[in-house]
């Protein structure tokens, strides 16, 4: 019986999933099968959840689904930010193939830090709103609006985190000390 729970780190892209991604991963989580190590994202589950996402959810899907499910290396921490697009199909897979919830994390970040990294990459349209996998464009509240949504309706254990709060804790380590593994897992779960 693994001792972890399976996590899918949930977020606006930009808003730090990235850096718990690979903080889970040194924490002992998997991240996946074929992980892209710039964003920390699992290469698979990316394509699917962008097909998913700029298409209809069809079987193909969520056989898909399945087979990444049963590849990922457990415990797992599977991290893409076009999951705010996709975890209701994801879930729904899940349940109806009795499969456990993963914990579903949910990194969240102030708006202008969100904005400006964004931009700075020139990922806003000309009105400076986010563009949706539909190419639609949203401010940024509809789309903090849209993910609170997906999130409040998700039947699983779920946590909300903000990145601030992480680099708050984070920040009060000394660079020589090697916190406890244990003693924090006890403490998130």
């Amino acid at each position: 019986m693994q001792d972890k729970p399976n996590i899918i780190v949930y977020g606006i892209g930009h808003s730090g999933t990235s850096i718990v991604s690979k903080m889970l991963h040194e924490l002992g989580w998997n991240v996946g099968i074929d992980v892209d190590e710039y964003h920390f994202e699992d290469i698979p589950t990316r394509e699917l959840n962008e097909d998913i996402a700029r298409n209809d959810f069809n079987e193909g899907h969520e056989k898909e689904i399945l087979n990444l499910y049963n590849e990922y290396p457990k415990p797992f921490s599977v991290k893409d930010p076009r999951f705010i697009w996709t975890i209701e199909y994801w879930e729904n897979v899940f349940i109806n193939n009795s499969i456990q919830l993963p914990f579903l994390l949910w990194v969240t970040r102030d708006k202008q830090s969100v904005m400006h990294s964004h931009d700075r990459r020139g990922e806003l349209s000309e009105n400076k709103k986010l563009i949706s996998y539909k190419n639609t464009e949203s401010t940024y509240e509809e789309y903090y609006e849209f993910t609170e949504q997906k999130f409040n309706a998700y039947s699983g254990q779920k946590l909300k985190l903000s990145y601030e709060d992480i680099l708050a804790a984070v920040s009060l380590f000394k660079p020589t000390t090697k916190p406890d593994k244990k003693t924090f897992l006890r403490k998130l779960f």
